[in-house]
């Protein structure tokens, strides 16, 4: 209930006081629709123009990557999108862009504050608005100052095709002379290191190597065959005696052969078996053949021996020879390449110098018009409306609120009065 009292009186205070927010509103409203119309118009146009990398860009700026780093005069492209930013505004082109528009009460701040440059982002695209209180002068300046930055673009893409010439041809002067090097030290390496000859060395000593790797494998084959063959004899030699007895009956005839005129030994032994030894020929061959094989065997021994010194020295002559090679290997490779890279850059830096003459005799700029600019059919300043409704609501809220603060204080001072 409280609260619908106090809404109800401060609606009644409201109300008493209407001609004093009305007269404040209606004065500052028809000041703001007399300074809205009052205010000159703006209007704008705009241009758009795109930065495209020059011709002469791509024929320099890949050769950053084989130039060393500390080699002056390496090159690096100005010509980037805020460096056209800020060339759009310079000095140059408003002196020009002056003296093209012909209007004698304009000066150089006066056409700075009229031009405006924006980059729409993500791409390579500038756009050039130009704001006035003259539609047909802002499409003039406009399409002046598009056609005199194609110009000076054109003027600065012809200086860089001189720099860039000058560079490439530097470039391949410098290049040629390393080219030359490298090639004559190369020949000179070949010539010293005599690289055919050792690889040559090279095969033999590896045939050689085979051979006696070969020959030793062969004679420690026939090593063992040999061995087992004394053990087998070994063994079936012990199967046989040495000697063998032989008998027979002794008559009379056998002893008159042996007891020739010994008459009494005759009649002895005359009955009687007569035993005599004589070495076993079985024997004595296995005898002979395990003393040839046991010769053998000593001369396989000896010749294994050989073969294995022989290779162990002819390795070690293949590892140093091995060593020598590779670090010669090593350093050829590492000079062929090196001649590679040479060569490489020598024949790029010519294509390049073909492909800078006819990019600078074409003379073509890195800046394409896009949409040209146009008369503007309205203005864009002044907001007539947003200055008189702002204004009207300003001053009305300011006029309300000024009124309640005014009968804030008259019910103070009368309470004081009562008291």
């Amino acid at each position: 209930m409280e609260e619908e009292i106090d809404l109800r009186e401060l609606f009644l205070v409201l109300w008493r006081k209407k001609y004093f927010v009305g007269i404040i509103t209606f004065g500052v409203t028809v000041i703001s629709i007399i300074y809205a119309f009052s205010l000159p118009r703006i209007y704008e146009t705009f241009a758009t123009i795109m930065i495209i990398p020059s011709k002469l860009e791509f024929i320099r700026a890949p050769l950053d990557t084989t130039i060393d780093n500390n080699r002056s005069g390496a090159y690096k492209s100005l010509l980037t999108l805020d460096t056209h930013k800020n060339l759009l505004v310079s000095t140059t082109v408003l002196l020009k862009l002056l003296q093209n528009i012909g209007d004698a009460e304009l000066t150089m701040d006066d056409i700075r504050s009229m031009l405006k440059v924006e980059e729409v982002k993500g791409t390579s695209l500038l756009t050039l608005k130009v704001r006035t209180d003259d539609k047909e002068k802002c499409k003039k300046i406009a399409d002046f100052w598009v056609k005199i930055y194609l110009e000076e673009s054109e003027k600065l893409v012809s200086e860089e095709g001189s720099t860039t010439m000058e560079f490439l041809y530097r470039e391949y002067e410098a290049n040629k002379q390393k080219l030359e090097e490298k090639e004559r030290g190369y020949a000179l390496f070949l010539e010293k290191s005599d690289l055919t000859v050792l690889n040559t060395q090279y095969g033999l000593l590896q045939a050689k190597l085979r051979d006696y790797q070969k020959s030793m494998v062969n004679k420690i084959d026939e090593l063992k065959v040999s061995q087992q063959e004394i053990e087998s004899l070994k063994g079936e030699i012990a199967k046989h005696s040495r000697y063998i007895a032989l008998s027979k009956d002794v008559g009379y005839d056998t002893l008159g052969e042996r007891f020739e005129g010994n008459q009494a030994a005759s009649r002895e032994a005359t009955g009687k078996k007569l035993t005599a030894q004589t070495l076993n020929p079985i024997y004595q061959d296995m005898e002979k053949r395990i003393a040839d094989k046991e010769v053998t065997v000593s001369s396989i021994i000896k010749e294994t021996e050989y073969y294995e010194s022989q290779y162990e020295k002819t390795r070690k002559e293949l590892s140093v020879l091995e060593e020598e090679l590779n670090r010669l290997n090593f350093r050829k490779t590492r000079l062929e390449r090196d001649l590679e890279l040479a060569s490489n850059k020598f024949k790029t830096l010519f294509s390049r110098i073909n492909d800078a003459e006819l990019a600078t005799r074409a003379n073509i700029g890195d800046v394409k018009v896009i949409s040209y600019s146009v008369t503007p059919d309205y203005a864009i300043a002044p907001k007539k409306r947003l200055i008189v409704g702002g204004s009207f609501a300003g001053s009305l809220i300011f006029s309300l609120v000024l009124s309640l603060i005014l009968e804030f204080f008259k019910n103070i001072m009368a309470l004081n009065r009562g008291k």
